[in-house]
């Protein structure tokens, strides 16, 4: 009786070894540490977010990244820090929730991944965005730009097709 349980558990296992096995599929998450920074001047005290999008452009609302801005004369940083691992393709500053700011100075926009710069040139962030005119008049000239709350959305700068491509390139 030993001998048969002995042949029988040899057998299953030289047979079992010889198959080949699928491997589940494993998911490949671009390890990033994005952090955002708005270089500007904030006349009254204000709250903004930054939205992230997916690959198909909806908004990735669990990921918004939300920050309070104190009023202040001068030009001062506003920092998103964007989740670790979160999938996105482009981002959206939702400059104003404060119907009373009517415009915003913005001397730069700095984009870092794993503390390394990726835009951040004096100058080079403009190309980079658009405005939705309903929502922001532009004037990149001077950097002031005219806030319009009377829409339904904050108003925004974008990136453009050039930002995305920046953002797949450093996640590859």
């Amino acid at each position: 009786m030993k001998k048969i349980f002995f042949i029988s558990v040899i057998c299953l296992v030289l047979f079992s070894c010889g198959k080949d096995k699928k491997a589940a599929p494993v998911k490949i998450v671009a390890k990033s540490d994005f952090v955002v920074h708005l270089d500007a001047i904030y006349q009254k005290n204000d709250s903004t977010f930054l939205d992230l999008y997916d690959n198909n452009g909806n908004g990735i609302m669990a990921k918004r990244v939300f920050t309070n801005v104190k009023a202040s004369p001068v030009v001062q940083r506003v920092t998103y820090k964007i989740p670790v691992d979160t999938d996105f393709t482009n981002i959206c500053f939702s400059l104003s929730t404060n119907k009373e700011q009517k415009d915003i100075q913005i001397k730069g926009v700095t984009i870092l991944n794993k503390e390394k710069t990726i835009i951040g040139a004096p100058g080079d962030h403009w190309d980079y965005y658009f405005a939705n005119n309903d929502q922001l008049e532009m004037n990149v000239k001077t950097g002031i730009h005219k806030l319009k709350h009377e829409k339904e959305y904050c108003a925004g700068l974008a990136g453009n097709d050039l930002l995305k491509s920046l953002f797949k390139k450093e996640k590859e």
